[in-house]
């Protein structure tokens, strides 16, 4: 499933739903309650210098407004999986395989108990060209239970402490609405944004059968 996508002539941002593997498009739109949701955030800017693409954060909601409630951010923080923390959530972000591109999963969830709803899930996408500087504002963070510590999928862990404390955001300049094209004076660097969103999703209750029973005489 492709989403809306934000772009400026040659750069264009999408969001879209992907196989576990993250290498293959999603046929199906339907999940049920406790499924894994991967998505995939891309930038492709072909007569760019490579960019390195980063979610700064994500809301589920029943309506395509991302302003709309109810509502549940599960990405904040520039780049903080909060859905992460919740007991028995396998949420994550993926290893990095391209640098315009970053995959992650959330799960899927109801907000009524026990029944099947559409949901749409909008991000806010950033792109910049490839550093060797790091940023707080420059990360991918997920809470890895077994060491009970914030994990960065890439780059020093130390990026990720702020996830805990919510002070990430002490640079400005960056998450507006929209596309933009800015330049921080603090970093002097070309900054790329897009809002995006995919769905309809649909999530059924965990007790909806949805396979096929096979019965022998």
């Amino acid at each position: 499933m492709t989403s809306t996508i934000g772009g400026f002539g040659f750069l264009h941002f999408s969001l879209r739903t992907m196989a576990d593997d993250c290498n293959s498009l999603r046929s199906s739109s339907v999940y049920q309650q406790g499924d894994a949701v991967f998505l995939e955030a891309r930038v492709e800017a072909p007569l760019h210098p490579l960019l390195t693409v980063y979610v700064d954060y994500c809301v589920a909601t029943l309506k395509p407004d991302p302003l709309s409630s109810p509502s549940y951010r599960f990405i904040t923080n520039y780049g903080c999986l909060v859905d992460s923390v919740l007991p028995g959530s396998s949420s994550k972000f993926l290893q990095r395989e391209q640098e315009n591109r970053l995959c992650f999963s959330v799960r899927a969830f109801h907000f009524k108990p026990d029944s099947g709803e559409q949901m749409f899930i909008s991000c806010h996408l950033r792109a910049i060209l490839k550093q060797n500087s790091q940023s707080r504002l420059n990360k991918a963070c997920f809470f890895h239970r077994p060491t009970f510590r914030w994990r960065a999928t890439e780059g020093d862990q130390a990026l990720c402490e702020c996830c805990d404390s919510d002070d990430c955001s002490r640079q400005t300049g960056v998450g507006n609405i929209g596309y933009t094209v800015h330049t921080t004076p603090s970093h002097k660097e070309t900054m790329h944004e897009a809002d995006t969103t995919v769905g309809p999703l649909y999530t059924l209750p965990p007790s909806h059968w949805t396979g096929h029973l096979s019965v022998s005489h």
